[in-house]
């Protein structure tokens, strides 16, 4: 059961740094060299492993996130909860966030 919980919160830790990325209009080349780190680093987050501390306490730095919200919380349902209050954020995130879900809901059912 344990095991289980753990590839959950892993799961959405990755996608809640691919969404953020994405959110944010950065390619992951772009985003490593922001972090200081490689693109390997950012693609292998986003997809296989969990970063080191020092790298998601920088992860959180940069999207001024806590490390709390980036484990446990799905990004994208709270954005969209945002946007249905009709709380959502300046800069035009209502239309980032519809494309991002359409592209998100597409990459989670090539996971299943």
């Amino acid at each position: 059961m344990a095991q289980k919980k753990d590839e959950v919160l892993s799961k959405r830790l990755q996608n809640n740094i691919r969404f953020l990325r994405d959110s944010k209009g950065l390619t992951i080349t772009e985003l490593a060299e922001k972090l200081g780190c490689s693109r390997d680093d950012i693609a292998n987050w986003e997809n296989r492993f969990t970063p080191k501390l020092p790298d998601l306490v920088a992860l959180c730095d940069f999207f001024k996130i806590t490390i709390d919200d980036i484990i446990r919380k799905d990004l994208s349902k709270v954005m969209f909860s945002l946007i249905q209050k009709g709380n959502e954020p300046k800069d035009d995130w209502k239309t980032k966030y519809l494309l991002l879900l359409e592209k998100y809901t597409k990459i989670l059912e090539t996971q299943e």
